[in-house]
């Protein structure tokens, strides 16, 4: 099952650290005001974006990165199934010992966590990546942030269908299947779950990615100057829709007052002629590793930020930008050694297990020498 390796575009995963830092600082400035022993009397969070968008730019990454690297496999015989068995491989272990780890913590720490206990019921939900109540009604599994792989493998599972046909039929059936899950929710049709929690306008997000990744492919390229203008621009947009109040629309516009300023700074780094000057290999080489961090760092970060919550009133912290500073650089520091030591041999081993190519048998191997 030995598949040739794809060339990473570095773009891409600078995108990726930046999606993450955004929800760190999202995370950072909530859990701050929940700490007993900050002193939060003059704390006003710094909110020049809406911080947790991060996610929709993790979702405009995720379309372009699956289109991209699969865009010559529709219709190919086992495509659909190496597609789906790829993705779980590379999502799956690391949030399932994520998952281990925060239902070990409720037990533990029963009287610090503030969320009721799971049912079994939800447990096997998370570990199935199906959306289902939590005690309070809402559709976040045990690890709360997971509510973004049930919508990743929602989205594998729609293109792994789209993959059992050509291209054009193949691309036709995801787009129009996101489409009406992301259009449903305008009609109030559905209300029982998962579709209740699938339904989602978010899900356009991934067709801004596939288009994005189309464009690419076509050969659409732009210079540094332009790409990283358009990075600019989109979170400038994000600015101008904070501060005029875009962002209140709710949900069902986030696709607008987030997706699309996610979209246009998506857009330059994914669309970049891939040059780069020589002085700039290092801070490349530097930000490419955040971004291959960035899964680790997405999963890690609450359980770093508890940590240091625990800590920091022994040691005298009681500042919230000294708590935010000291926790986000210990989530970034955990989240590289989770990367080194725990996501990269773990997902390596799979996939040496699964795509390695195989020795050839004894009776394979030709006869050499005198007869």
């Amino acid at each position: 099952m030995q598949q040739p390796q794809k060339k990473q575009i570095q773009e891409i995963q600078v995108l990726r650290l930046v999606a993450s830092m955004m929800v760190l600082i999202s995370h950072l400035q909530h859990e701050v005001m929940d700490q007993s022993f900050v002193d939060t009397a003059n704390f006003k969070p710094f909110e020049p974006v809406f911080w947790a968008g991060g996610v929709d730019l993790f979702f405009i990454i995720s379309g372009f990165i699956m289109y991209h690297l699969s865009r010559n496999s529709f219709g190919k015989p086992g495509a659909p199934l190496q597609f789906i068995l790829r993705r779980i491989v590379r999502v799956a272990p690391p949030y399932w010992f994520f998952t281990i780890a925060m239902l070990c913590a409720m037990v533990l720490f029963a009287g610090s966590v503030r969320y009721g206990s799971p049912s079994l019921e939800q447990i096997v939900g998370s570990f199935l990546f199906l959306p289902l109540p939590d005690p309070y009604g809402h559709f976040y599994p045990v690890l709360i942030l997971g509510w973004t792989l049930n919508f990743e493998m929602l989205f594998y599972a729609v293109f792994a269908v789209g993959l059992f046909f050509n291209k054009s039929w193949g691309m036709t059936f995801v787009i129009a299947a996101l489409l009406v899950l992301g259009g449903l929710p305008y009609f109030h049709v559905v209300q029982t779950p998962p579709f209740a929690f699938w339904a989602n306008p978010i899900v356009f997000e991934f067709l801004f990615g596939i288009a994005l990744a189309h464009l690419r492919d076509t050969g659409v390229r732009v210079g540094p100057l332009v790409g990283w203008s358009l990075f600019v621009a989109g979170m400038a947009l994000m600015v101008v829709f904070k501060v005029t109040g875009l962002t209140e629309l709710g949900g069902l516009w986030r696709p607008l007052w987030m997706g699309l300023p996610a979209f246009v700074a998506c857009a330059g780094p994914a669309l970049l002629d891939e040059k780069l000057d020589s002085a700039l290999k290092p801070l490349m080489r530097a930000l490419v590793f955040g971004g291959n961090a960035s899964f680790a760092l997405y999963l890690s970060h609450p359980f770093s930020i508890n940590l240091v919550a625990l800590v920091a009133p022994r040691i005298g912290i009681h500042s919230p930008w000294l708590y935010i500073v000291v926790a986000g650089g210990f989530a970034m520091i955990v989240a590289a050694f989770v990367y080194l030591l725990l996501e990269r041999p773990m997902t390596g081993w799979l996939h040496r297990r699964f795509w390695a190519p195989k020795p050839p048998k004894a009776f394979d191997i030709p006869a050499v020498g005198p007869r």
